[in-house]
């Protein structure tokens, strides 16, 4: 459902985007986006229920995570789904790569500084074990690099220290 929804959900979103509809106002589009997006957020959140404590689960829908971070203009319950993977997976954690960790910071940059998205960096540090540096240098690399460190971090001017 999610798989095949994902291409007709972009399909809508290139079709009311490049087409002129005049026919159809404003109210309408904005019905059936409201109605669409929210057939997504309970398909995201039956899933979430699926994994929520249940390793094997999560193992199974992470193997999924290009398809769940296929739409990054709109939240449609994607990210808390992706953040029910990670809660409580240390292996997932520890398997989770920089190229991933990006992802999740290109929503910052698009969406701006939202809980949900800093839940996903705090899901991965929140494992008490050995491995726990591990993970917390490669959210800090990625946190950190030159290409988000603007759309990321607080800037303070010198008057403000």
């Amino acid at each position: 459902m999610i798989q095949k929804g994902f291409l007709i959900f972009q399909s809508y979103i290139d079709v009311f985007r490049q087409s002129d509809l005049s026919a159809l106002n404003g109210k309408y589009k904005t019905n059936i986006a409201d109605q669409v997006v929210s057939l997504f957020k309970v398909c995201h959140s039956l899933l979430s229920l699926f994994c929520k404590d249940n390793s094997r689960h999560q193992d199974l829908l992470f193997q999924n995570f290009n398809l769940l971070t296929l739409i990054t203009k709109v939240d449609i319950g994607q990210l808390s789904l992706i953040n029910e993977i990670l809660k409580g997976n240390h292996e997932l954690a520890l398997s989770i790569t920089e190229k991933r960790l990006k992802v999740f910071c290109e929503f910052i940059v698009l969406h701006g500084k939202k809980e949900v998205f800093l839940n996903i960096f705090s899901t991965l540090i929140d494992h008490p074990t050995h491995d726990t540096a591990n993970i917390q240098k490669k959210v800090l690399f990625v946190l950190l690099s030159e290409e988000y460190f603007d759309h990321i971090n607080v800037i303070f001017s010198s008057s403000e220290i």
